[in-house]
């Protein structure tokens, strides 16, 4: 009697054991798929909302962090970091190296008019917000050639 009491009593712990074993499995399982279908179904709407910055970049806006010479050091938004991040932390940004030429035309909206004055390298100041255009891709470019550079005063 005393045997099939411990046999029973091993059998309803190893049922129990095998049910909490299968549900945890089982649940963590579905949590993966759900997540996969989610994700499945969500990009295109992610990709509509928010889509990739183009493979051809000519232009980039950022901050003045400072200014050697002809060459403008310039903060900017790192145009693979652009889903916006769910927890609040910033974007990811890199540092670039805009060169001024004699040929590069300076463009200056003041006011909300936009006039080509003259304008010299040292009237930047650190945390100027400036658009540097050029004429090729700048897209992972650390150090280019720029054609216009448009500032907001």
């Amino acid at each position: 009697m005393k045997n099939k009491k411990s046999f029973a009593s091993a059998a309803v712990v190893f049922l129990v054991v095998g049910l909490l074993i299968g549900f945890w499995s089982g649940s963590a399982w579905s949590k993966q798929a759900g997540r996969t279908a989610a994700e499945k179904q969500l990009m295109p709407l992610v990709n509509l909302a928010f889509p990739k910055p183009p493979a051809d970049i000519r232009s980039l806006t950022g901050a003045v962090n400072s200014v050697y010479g002809a060459t403008i050091n310039l903060e900017i938004d790192d145009p693979a970091d652009y889903l916006p991040h769910l927890d609040g932390a910033p974007r990811a940004t890199q540092t670039r190296f805009a060169n001024v030429t004699p040929d590069t035309k300076f463009v200056v909206v003041s006011g909300g008019q936009v006039t080509t004055k003259p304008f010299s390298l040292s009237d930047l100041k650190p945390s100027d917000i400036i658009t540097v255009r050029s004429g090729s891709n700048i897209r992972e470019a650390q150090k280019f050639d720029v054609m216009e550079i448009d500032v907001v005063k």
